[in-house]
């Protein structure tokens, strides 16, 4: 795109995106959708909570898609750990339904969306959902000089 002035205008930077859900089918497809998606930056993946939690430290993504079935029935310690560790951080949350277990108090937590499986494969629905969050994303803060310690 160029600006009034005749000069190209810079390119809008990109989401920098962390993945985390466990090793699957589900978890490829998931990539491989992200990966059309030219305003993502797939940065990095995590298959447990607490690999997501340093990954997010050691990473600094912009946003994190976490899968719900990592925490188990912690999912609202999951998250406020990833926001504590990662100040400025974005989580999404990903479920089989909107109804799982522990999806409400993740949300209670500092999660800002829950996307079921279903809909995180459907790319057009993924990039609009990715625009919004990724618009809300906050400056980072400096952050802790140790990795964090999962409990």
């Amino acid at each position: 795109m160029v600006s009034h002035q005749g000069r190209p205008e810079p390119a809008a930077p990109r989401c920098r995106l962390l993945v985390a859900a466990p090793r699957g089918w589900r978890r490829e497809a998931l990539l491989t959708a992200l990966a059309t998606l030219p305003a993502v930056e797939v940065v990095g993946s995590a298959d447990t909570g607490a690999d997501a939690v340093i990954e997010a430290w050691r990473l600094q993504p912009d946003l994190v898609m976490f899968d719900a079935t990592l925490a188990g029935q912690g999912l609202a310690g999951a998250v406020r750990h990833l926001l504590r560790a990662t100040p400025g951080l974005t989580v999404c949350l990903l479920a089989e339904t909107e109804f799982s277990a522990g999806i409400s108090a993740g949300l209670d937590a500092g999660a800002a969306e829950c996307l079921t499986h279903q809909r995180a494969h459907d790319r057009e629905w993924l990039a609009l959902v990715l625009r919004r969050l990724c618009r809300r994303h906050r400056p980072r803060r400096q952050t802790a000089q140790r990795p964090p310690t999962p409990r």
